[in-house]
């Protein structure tokens, strides 16, 4: 039997991959793209050890830090300076952007030590950068108008929603409201798209915070007086210290994650709910057939439905001590274990979305 030769490069990735450690990645816009919702210091950071392989001494954060507020650098431009600096070249960083410019004829010309040469070539590596991420975002996924547009016209009115919230969801809260001094309570709903649960919060006199990728709708939200951030959901719960929020939310949310990200996710809410606190998940109910069988599947932007058991599982395992799907009804929720699927119209007649509740004691 003749077996195939593979390099060391091509073993170390199956080692990695077999002991679950993260690969680094292979190119500037990789690396752009993993860090795109991290701080400007901690992006420095983590450009420092990616790149040059140590931490970032306290000049040189002080300085890239300095340069990015004043807009006079861009990230790509950070990350491209660090790898074209004396010390990135001795290091023989070979991300795929520079390495055919670090073993070409720039490189005998004497480009890396002419200054002027260098700033240009940044400039030049920057711009390609910046302009194929663009392609690559036209060409693999909804604009960010699309987006709203899509919402407007699938998701329902803002009034429809906000309706649904108050009658069949905000009530789980109540028990909290009671617990706790209702102006001292903290919410934050992560992707909160156009702010129906934000809203409702802010009629009832508690503070709301969002957290949304979505520039237009962050645009707008703000202009309402929202406090919304524009991060990633997990990066934003990672950035929050321990038992922050009394009430964490996440409606048509989870879909949208890879399945690996979606226990990570809710373990960083179990971290940061307060004693007492409630999280609440709304998603499309695979159990419907309908939905299960297509109508998820009209987002584009959804990867895969979870399975009402499987989301109890994941935040039990999560830490959660009361993970439970409820069913919509007419009359209210109910436990989705309680409900029977014996016959075809009963799969049909299941609510469409269902909410998650985990609380902490």
């Amino acid at each position: 039997m003749r077996y195939k030769k593979i390099t060391k490069e091509e073993l170390l990735k199956a080692v990695r991959k077999e002991l679950g450690i993260e690969e680094e990645p292979e190119s500037i816009k990789e690396f752009l793209k993993k860090n795109r919702f991290t701080t400007e210091k901690e992006f420095v950071k983590r450009a420092y050890r990616w790149v040059l392989k140590r931490e970032a001494d306290p000049e040189g954060l002080e300085h890239y830090l300095s340069m990015l507020k004043k807009k006079k650098l861009s990230r790509v431009g950070v990350v491209l300076r660090l790898c074209l600096s004396e010390e990135g070249m001795e290091k023989g960083v070979a991300v795929k952007e520079v390495e055919k410019v670090m073993k070409g004829v720039f490189k005998k010309s004497g480009i890396f030590k002419n200054r002027l040469l260098k700033i240009g070539l940044i400039k030049i590596l920057e711009w390609k950068i910046k302009e194929e991420e663009e392609k690559e975002k036209e060409e693999g996924e909804f604009s960010e108008r699309e987006e709203v547009l899509f919402m407007e016209k699938f998701r329902g009115s803002p009034e429809e929603i906000k309706e649904h919230f108050k009658r069949q969801v905000f009530p789980l809260i109540k028990e909290v409201i009671s617990k706790f001094d209702r102006e001292k309570l903290r919410a934050v709903d992560l992707g909160c798209g156009r702010g129906e649960w934000l809203e409702l919060l802010r009629e009832e006199g508690i503070f709301c915070e969002g957290v949304e990728l979505n520039r237009i709708l962050v645009k707008d939200l703000i202009k309402k007086g929202f406090f919304v951030q524009r991060k990633d959901a997990l990066e934003f719960l990672k950035s929050q210290e321990e038992e922050s929020f009394h009430i964490v939310s996440g409606f048509h949310l989870i879909e949208h994650l890879p399945v690996g990200k979606r226990t990570r996710l809710l373990k960083e809410v179990y971290r940061v709910l307060k004693k007492g606190g409630i999280a609440l998940f709304e998603t499309p109910n695979p159990r419907n057939i309908l939905v299960g069988a297509g109508d998820f599947y009209r987002d584009p932007s959804h990867l895969v439905p979870v399975f009402p058991d499987t989301f109890e599982f994941m935040g039990e395992i999560a830490g959660f001590e009361e993970s439970i799907v409820f069913f919509y009804e007419e009359e209210g929720l109910i436990p989705a274990k309680k409900v029977r699927f014996d016959s075809l119209e009963d799969y049909l007649r299941v609510s469409r979305n269902y909410l998650w509740v985990g609380k902490k004691k």
